[in-house]
């Protein structure tokens, strides 16, 4: 069996709902060992589904099952005395603590990054807020929409040009901070080697989004010019072709930029006689004057023909479209299949799953689907008992005053 990436490395999360658990995950897929620290009620993940034949059931949130793979789960009033003092022992065995806890409830319990870290030297302390953990709006709660928003990203692109802006694609922040959280306490995770000192990291998700969707472009184009990008819709603000545009089971993305790319498009298309017009023999920009024409007269063969297709047809003929896949397309689709991106797990109450695997390969240290999310409580004995040293009688103890479920 090949080595793990991360083998040894314990992590301890304690988070709610996406970002953190995300963050975790990612570390346990390669191979370190994970404990999901959960209130004795639950996450408030397991409410989310999607469920098996949308019966809801705590035990089989699709969104907890994706999210939670590859851990071991406890619970644990952190609330209560008892439960502050579990949580500092498991901390001292802990080389990765990755939290995202609403603004000031850790400080609130004494749990703060300064004295977790004060009592471990060595422990690294993954914080994730809207804001971050410092600056005038650390304080402030948040959700991914807010995170959105306030990084200027929703103004330049959720939404049509002449209408209010929308909230962004399921959870987006979310998942990316998860992201940066991993690579980020893989990253102190290697310094320590050479200072022996642990760290606090500290991400905000407004931060990342106006570094990945704002970004370089946008706050130049303001900061020389004066003016802002505006939301697009399904149709590029300049030239043409490139828009989302309806095809006979959906959508397909056409973006023909350079003059040889729409020589493909035409030729995909046949060489229609209309695509031979004076107005449509200019550069990308000229033929954008007429994209409204264009479109409609490309309507009729597009809407003739599937996603697939049209993918396969403009393939031949090099020119750039993709198709807009649903998930099913993506779980047959034949190059996901190929890179084995996909892997199933079978779960005690969920049954049969199949999850959504690494977006990389590891060639030494592959990523691996081991086991699937725990259900609530599940190893709390191999926990405390195992690592902790607790009897049963002080096990039971703690069940009947609600520290543990």
């Amino acid at each position: 069996m090949a080595p793990k990436a991360l083998e040894g490395v314990r992590v301890l999360e304690y988070g709610s709902f996406i970002a953190a658990p995300f963050a975790s995950r990612l570390m346990a897929d390669l191979g370190a060992t994970v404990i999901k620290v959960e209130p004795p009620v639950g996450d408030r993940s397991r409410a989310f589904g999607p469920f098996p034949h949308d019966v809801p059931e705590s035990e089989a949130s699709g969104l907890f099952l994706h999210v939670n793979a590859n851990k071991l789960g406890v619970t644990l009033d952190i609330t209560s005395p008892s439960g502050a003092r579990m949580l500092k022992a498991l901390l001292a065995t802990t080389d990765i603590f990755v939290e995202n806890c609403e603004p000031g409830y850790l400080e609130g319990l004494g749990l703060s990054p300064s004295k977790l870290r004060a009592s471990n030297p060595r422990l690294i302390v993954t914080s994730l807020r809207p804001f971050g953990m410092q600056g005038r709006h650390s304080h402030y709660r948040g959700d991914d929409m807010v995170a959105w928003h306030a990084s200027g990203a929703g103004q330049g692109y959720l939404g049509d040009p002449d209408r209010e802006p929308l909230r962004g694609a399921w959870h987006f922040t979310d998942h990316f901070a998860g992201i940066c959280a991993a690579m980020a306490s893989m990253l102190a995770l290697h310094a320590r080697e050479a200072t022996g000192q642990g760290q606090h990291i500290d991400i905000a998700e407004a931060d990342l989004m106006a570094l990945l969707c704002t970004g370089p472009t946008r706050i130049g184009v303001y900061h020389y010019v004066g003016t802002y990008l505006s939301r697009q819709g399904k149709l590029h603000a300049g030239g043409a072709p490139a828009a989302l545009l309806p095809c006979k089971d959906g959508f397909v993305y056409i973006h023909a930029y350079e003059g040889h790319q729409w020589e493909g498009v035409v030729k995909a298309m046949g060489d229609p006689d209309w695509a031979k017009e004076p107005m449509f023999s200019g550069s990308f920009m000229e033929r954008g004057q007429y994209r409204d024409e264009l479109y409609a007269l490309m309507n009729d063969w597009l809407m003739s023909r599937t996603k697939k297709e049209i993918f396969e047809i403009f393939q031949r003929h090099r020119a750039p479209c993709a198709p807009l896949n649903t998930m099913g397309d993506l779980l047959f689709d034949s190059n996901f299949q190929s890179r084995d991106f996909f892997r199933s797990v079978k779960h005690p109450v969920a049954g049969a799953l199949t999850l959504p695997g690494a977006p990389y390969q590891l060639s030494a240290t592959p990523w691996a689907l081991a086991r699937p999310a725990p259900m609530l409580g599940q190893d709390n004995e191999q926990v405390y008992c195992g690592l902790l040293g607790f009897s049963h009688a002080e096990m039971s103890d703690l069940h009947r005053a609600g520290v543990i479920s």
